[in-house]
This record gives structure tokens, C-alpha cells and sequence, in this order.
């Protein structure tokens, strides 16, 4: 009786769309519907060319569908999200090269599509131009 229960609850997983039931994490099962098999053995060869050391089980019934079972990858690490830094990357002159030359020391040093460098001048006890790079860190 449970053993029909089981099969049922396989078939209509497999039924609605081959879907994938996932619970991430150490040591948990994942499972996923690969369609029509023709036998366990097949439904396991099935199973094991796209999750090594699965174990596949064919349901019997009269569509004969196969559900693989394998253990459930680590979930993927956090990313930090990105944010605007801004970083002094010498001297500069305007006379000479200014923008262009920090732009071009600033790409090498922090490459990204984002980053840029520009040449300004800083007010103080005296003026000084700084080449100042902005990038995503």
C-alpha cells in the first residue's frame, strides 16, 4: 500500500513537468524527472550521465517514468554586491596628458568596463593634480 503511494506521488511529480525537487545543502537528496525509461537499469545509466553516483528508479507503471535521485550540490556561495570606490593613482599634469593618460593608467590597474580615470586638481596649500580612478570594488 505505501509502496503505491510512493509510485503515485513519483508519477505525478514526473507528470508535471519533469519537475526538479531541490533542497539544498550537505548531505540532502535532490530528485529529478527524466521521462520515459525503459528499466531500472536504464533509468539509473540515464541518471548517472548527469549526476554521477545517482540512482535512478523506473516507477513500473504504464508510462514507466524515471526519476533520478542524487545528492543535492552546496548551495552557492553569497556574492557581495558592488559598489563605487574611488582610489589616487598619482600625480597627473593637464599640460601634458591629463584625462586620457589617468584614464589609460586607471583601465590597467582596475580593469572593468566601469572604471575610468580622471585628472583633478586638488586645492590646498598648494595645487597638485591627482589622478583619481573610479571602479566598481
Amino acid at each position: 500500500m505505501a509502496l503505491n503511494f510512493y509510485l503515485t506521488l513519483i508519477f505525478f511529480f514526473v507528470i508535471s513537468g519533469n519537475m526538479v525537487s531541490r533542497t539544498l545543502g550537505d548531505g540532502q537528496i535532490c530528485s529529478f524527472g527524466l521521462g520515459n525509461c525503459a528499466s531500472a537499469s536504464d533509468c539509473t545509466n540515464k541518471c548517472q550521465s548527469s549526476h554521477p553516483g545517482g540512482q535512478g528508479t523506473c516507477d513500473g507503471s504504464s508510462t514507466s517514468q524515471c526519476m533520478c535521485f542524487f545528492n543535492c550540490p552546496p548551495p552557492p556561495a553569497p556574492t557581495k554586491p558592488l559598489r563605487p570606490c574611488t582610489s589616487n593613482n598619482g600625480a597627473c599634469s593637464r599640460r601634458n596628458c591629463g584625462d586620457q593618460c589617468c584614464d589609460t593608467g586607471c583601465k590597467s590597474k582596475y580593469p572593468g568596463s566601469s572604471t575610468y580615470g580622471t585628472c583633478e586638481e586638488m586645492a590646498g596649500l598648494f595645487y597638485i593634480s591627482l589622478c583619481l580612478c573610479h571602479f566598481q570594488c
